[in-house]
């Protein structure tokens, strides 16, 4: 359970209450929260000197790992924001990001400062290990303020315009404790960090095992072998992962071992084959549905209830509600579909120099597109920006590959619009194969016939042997239609 109040300083609570417990665990050693505030008390200190304050913004470029938390926790320490970055991003990305967040000071990991010396940026900080032991020290602890931006992440939505959502103190703790309703976390959770920290769903990881006293597990990296031996050998209770991260696994043929009791599962469309699988090898698998703009999770789908609902991202998350609304505002009836509100206290101030876009009475219209049933069950059927119009008919990209995903010889699929002077945006498909020497189109063809309207097959059904996404599992659309491109006619 979460135990700490949300207006005092958390790690300072947290001390208080289980200080010699293990907060993390590395291959290389196991740092406890009295040490953990030691060597955030002696980085606030530095953090001061270098005349940082409160609501200064300070960039974070940083892996998974010890350095990364305790410069979050000094940062909070004395009441700054922190502005993780996107580690795979260019450098020139990574400079219109810091301009756009107005950025005071840019903290680097030290293993990681050959990768970034093209950073137009000058007033940058190395953390190195001499940081790290420098004398301790007490700085001054700012007091929380619960409305205060306590993060600013950047979405990773498509969107050639940056997105930088601001998420106060009261978003994160409120996100946490929904979720603490549904699973009760206790201080013998162990968390393994498998997302990475600069997106919300591996920073949740932080807040929920810091709230609730658990430890949080760090492993080498989060490719798929150091996910695997970090599940071995820290034997984690809690888990997080994408559906890409899972489909890995379950090719492994990989079983959980009996400590695990949660496998949240989130970040996109999920393959019911994979899903199945891993039903199968014993994983504990939640299917969850939620937002950067949420703080994570709204909506949870328990394990006993996934066969039935195989479709569905599950009820609303405790205090939370999710409203489906149509594009004038109206509230519609349960089972017709439409945009996706959620209304919770974890939901953002908005989004960073764009005013109007903050949010009122804590809601928040999604660009996702779906349905509540009779039972209160949230089933999501696309994304508004995924609707293209061919010869005059709207067609869902998203249900059309829900229909090639049924087919046993697909293993992954896409489907977008490009632009056509006759049908105004032609429907393309490309897709991933088990077996290559198996497929036929015409067969594809006709199997799509049985599942879809004539109008919503693609004109084009182009077979490659990867789709590029991101680190969260999410297609990356440019790269892959550069791709194509390059490729194909």
């Amino acid at each position: 359970m979460i135990d700490v109040d949300l207006n005092i300083n958390w790690l300072q609570q947290r001390v208080n209450i289980n200080g010699d417990d293990n907060a993390l665990i590395t291959s290389s050693g196991n740092v406890t929260y009295k040490n953990l505030a030691d060597k955030v008390n002696n980085f606030a200190e530095l953090l001061i000197e270098k005349d940082i304050k409160r609501e200064d913004r300070v960039g974070l470029l940083f892996s998974n790992s010890v350095d990364f938390i305790i410069s979050l926790f000094s940062l909070w320490q004395i009441g700054a924001v922190p502005v993780p970055l996107n580690l795979r991003l260019s450098t020139g990305e990574i400079d219109e990001q810091i301009i756009f967040s107005k950025i005071k000071l840019l903290l680097i990991e030290e293993r990681l400062s050959g990768n970034y010396d093209g950073i137009n940026f000058h007033n940058k900080l190395l953390f190195t290990d001499k940081i790290k032991k420098t004398e301790n020290s007490n700085p001054k602890i700012e007091k929380i303020n619960v409305h205060q931006t306590s993060l600013i992440l950047f979405t990773s939505g498509s969107t050639s315009q940056p997105k930088a959502v601001e998420l106060s103190f009261s978003n994160l703790f409120y996100s946490a404790s929904g979720i603490d309703d549904e699973i009760n976390f206790s201080r013998k959770d162990l968390f393994l960090a498998t997302l990475p920290f600069y997106h919300i769903g591996g920073f949740s990881i932080i807040v929920r095992a810091l709230l609730s006293g658990g430890s949080i597990a760090i492993s080498n990296s989060i490719k798929t072998d150091d996910i695997l031996l970090g599940i071995k050998s820290f034997k984690p209770t809690i888990i997080s992962l994408v559906p890409t991260q899972l489909k890995r696994i379950v090719d492994l043929n990989e079983k959980p071992h009996s400590d695990l009791r949660c496998m949240f599962l989130g970040g996109g469309p999920i393959n019911k084959q994979i899903i199945q699988t891993a039903l199968k090898l014993g994983w504990k698998l939640f299917i969850v549905y939620g937002a950067t703009e949420t703080a994570s999770m709204v909506t949870l789908l328990k394990p006993g209830e996934i066969m039935e609902r195989m479709n569905c991202a599950g009820k609303p998350i405790s205090r939370n509600r999710i409203l489906i609304k149509n594009e004038k505002g109206n509230i519609l009836k349960p089972n017709m579909e439409g945009r996706i509100h959620i209304i919770s206290k974890a939901v953002m101030k908005g989004y960073l120099n764009r005013e109007i876009d903050r949010i009122s009475n804590s809601e928040f219209g999604s660009d996702d597109a779906g349905y509540v049933d009779d039972n209160g069950y949230l089933y999501i059927t696309g994304r508004y920006d995924d609707i293209i119009i061919s010869g005059g008919e709207n067609i869902n990209c998203r249900q059309v590959d829900t229909a090639l995903q049924d087919h046993h010889n697909i293993l992954d699929s896409y489907s977008f619009g490009v632009n056509d002077s006759e049908w105004g945006q032609l429907l393309c498909s490309a897709v991933v194969l088990h077996n290559k020497s198996d497929y036929s189109e015409i067969k594809m063809r006709d199997f799509l016939k049985i599942k879809l309207a004539d109008f919503k097959i693609p004109k084009k059904i182009i077979v490659v042997d990867h789709i590029p996404k991101n680190d969260l599992g999410k297609v990356e659309k440019n790269k892959l239609i550069d791709y194509l491109k390059s490729n194909f006619d």
